[in-house]
């Protein structure tokens, strides 16, 4: 069943193929600030439909944190795939998507695992 999401104006969409069970919340500096809780998909799960409110933060360079230019609202991400260990597999690509940000879907279903991305990268 697909569940779709979007920013708090309406002007980013996206859409992905089955409702999160479980969700990563970090306590980097970028995650604790924009507040973002992460359920994670391969490309071929997710379908964005871009805008031109469509905005890209990056620090490293590896992590592409996409906002609404409108809202503010964190939308989802692309990343390598990182171990927990510290190392990424940049062949490999994840895309996190805000699940704060699902459109009438109950957060209280999902188990969150909390990392501590402040001292892991």
């Amino acid at each position: 069943m697909s569940i779709s999401g979007t920013c708090h104006r309406g002007a980013m969409h996206f859409t992905v193929n089955a409702a999160p069970t479980e969700a990563v919340e970090c306590n980097c500096s970028y995650c604790s600030k924009s507040g973002g809780l992460w359920a994670y998909y391969t490309p071929a799960d997710i379908v964005v439909q871009t805008s031109d409110a469509d905005r890209i933060y990056t620090k490293s360079g590896y992590n592409k944190h996409h906002f609404c230019a409108n809202c503010g609202c964190q939308i989802y991400g692309t990343s390598p795939e990182w171990s927990l260990d510290g190392n990424h597999d940049l062949e490999k690509v994840k895309i996190g998507i805000n699940v704060r940000l699902l459109d009438d879907f109950d957060l209280s279903t999902v188990r969150v695992t909390r990392i501590d991305g402040r001292n892991m990268w």
